[in-house]
């Protein structure tokens, strides 16, 4: 999801730039695109990044590889369909785990 923010916000700044500024000016007002939340986006799009394993493969978010797995298989089907509730009741969370 990272990824796919980091390409809308640098298309929406791009499009800024080639848009008739009256034209502009207009839609952002009408969808209340101030701009201060122009210069927000332009500040989490320069500081958005996305982690890779060292396979390649993109990370949940950084550190996510390096949790343990979680056994789903000695869970109930129905544990399963609620495994946060069963884990916090075991004072654990879903954030402990990898889920593969």
């Amino acid at each position: 999801t990272n990824i796919m923010t980091v390409w809308c916000f640098q298309k929406l700044l791009e499009l800024f730039k080639t848009v008739n500024q009256v034209a502009l000016e207009e839609t952002c007002k009408r969808v209340g695109m101030t701009p201060d939340v122009v210069e927000r986006i332009r500040d989490i799009q320069s500081k958005m990044c996305v982690h890779f394993t060292v396979e390649g493969v993109i990370e949940q978010y950084e550190g996510y590889q390096k949790l343990p797995m979680l056994d789903l298989e000695r869970y109930t089907l129905e544990e399963r369909n609620r495994i946060a509730d069963v884990l916090q009741a075991d004072g654990l969370s879903v954030e402990d785990y990898a889920v593969d």
